[in-house]
């Protein structure tokens, strides 16, 4: 791995921290804090990125963001955090079950997936009616993925659990 072909981006700011990036396939969308507290940014080509207000307020952080592939992004932050868009630039707040930080969301298997604090982990077969499950550990959950038959979580000391279903975890 060379570096090359890198090119300096837009610079979004001393008082901003991203966090979370993804591309959906027509453009970029990112999460993290900005000035006015927990924010999003749009990119259709990784350059110039558009900022967004997704109306969490000055205290919070968003830092992981997924999409669906067909119409829906979802957002996840501290204290519970869960912010959802049909487009990466106007977002809706959904209610997660939990209000503790969630740090890892992923789309897979016909369902959202949050991670988090504790062992926090929320599912969404919509990403608007959010259920809790039970992790069976209590340390920070970190990311999550659907590796095409299962979930695995990772998190703090070296803990990863895995799901078949997203409901029972081991």
């Amino acid at each position: 791995f060379d570096q090359s072909g890198w090119a300096d981006g837009q610079w979004l700011g001393s008082d901003s921290s991203t966090n979370g990036m993804m591309w959906s396939g027509t453009q970029f969308v990112g999460v993290g804090w900005g000035g006015a507290g927990a924010t999003t940014w749009t990119s259709p080509d990784g350059s110039t990125f558009t900022y967004h207000d997704p109306g969490l307020g000055q205290q919070s952080n968003l830092d992981d963001v997924t999409w669906n592939g067909i119409d829906q992004y979802i957002a996840v932050g501290y204290f519970g955090h869960i912010i959802s868009s049909p487009d990466g630039s106007t977002w809706s707040t959904e209610v997660s079950n939990t209000s503790g930080n969630l740090y890892g969301v992923t789309h897979g298997g016909g369902q959202y997936m949050a991670v988090g604090a504790s062992g926090a982990i929320v599912t969404s077969p919509e990403g608007t009616l959010w259920s809790a499950r039970d992790s069976t550990i209590s340390t920070n959950l970190y990311d999550v993925v659907y590796a095409g038959t299962e979930y695995v979580a990772v998190g703090a000391s070296g803990r990863i659990v895995t799901s078949a279903d997203g409901a029972v975890w081991s």
